[in-house]
């Protein structure tokens, strides 16, 4: 395989594991009876819409070997990191909160 191959092989499994994790999230905070609060929807919403942000520059990356040279796929897969990174930090600051509360 490939660099480019490899990474967005690497980078699919990362978010789905981000999704199901969305998934999990989400199902924790209804199954402990929490109020529906309006700052618990409103990030749910935001993570949903980042995630899919991130799943469509994945989808990006991985066209662009196909369609345009190196310099584009290392400018994709740069703004796909730290997109990443950002939506791995947003992830973590809602597990945190939920797990505080959860205490």
């Amino acid at each position: 395989m490939t660099d480019h191959t490899d990474y967005v092989a690497k980078a699919k499994q990362q978010i789905e594991k981000l999704g199901n994790e969305l998934d999990e999230l989400e199902q924790r905070a209804k199954a402990e009876s929490r109020k529906a609060s309006e700052w618990y929807t409103q990030q749910m919403t935001k993570l949903r819409g980042e995630w899919q942000e991130a799943s469509s520059r994945l989808e990006e990356l991985s066209n662009s070997a196909h369609a345009e040279a190196k310099t584009t796929y290392q400018h994709v897969r740069a703004d796909t990191e730290r997109h990443w990174k950002a939506l791995e930090a947003a992830v973590k600051a809602y597990r945190d909160r939920i797990d505080a509360e959860a205490a």
